[in-house]
């Protein structure tokens, strides 16, 4: 999961503003991503969830939707 959360943290350093990624928060029981783009972000929480075997869910976190994976 660290070098999933590393490659992902890569695309912060994009030069397209539609790419970058707003938080990543991480524990022991879920992984969450919000992204300047839904499609990009969901994309990025639907792999954590296909290789974890978690499902998704939405929240919003200080005016922020989050895609949760647990």
């Amino acid at each position: 999961m660290f070098a999933l959360v590393r490659n992902i943290e890569s695309l912060e350093n994009s030069n397209d503003p539609l790419h970058r990624i707003i938080r990543i928060n991480e524990d022991h029981f879920s992984f969450s991503v919000a992204t300047t783009s839904e499609r990009i972000g969901r994309r990025i929480a639907e792999a954590i969830a296909n290789i974890t075997q978690s499902s998704i869910t939405t929240r919003v976190d200080e005016g922020v939707e989050m895609f949760v994976v647990a």
